[in-house]
């Protein structure tokens, strides 16, 4: 029972250290698409410009 509770314990001091990793990928992976969605929009509009 001890050995499980320790288990259990590491596991949840691991997802609380993981966790703020987790959350600054996920910003960044958000901040990449949106820079990405902004240039292939200014692309498409200068395309469309010079038709």
């Amino acid at each position: 029972m001890n050995v499980v509770l320790m288990m259990y314990h590491s596991l949840l001091e691991f997802v609380r250290n993981i966790d703020p990793i987790i959350v600054f990928t996920i910003k960044i992976l958000i901040i990449i698409i949106l820079i990405q969605t902004v240039v292939f929009l200014r692309k498409i509009n200068k395309k469309m410009h010079h038709q």
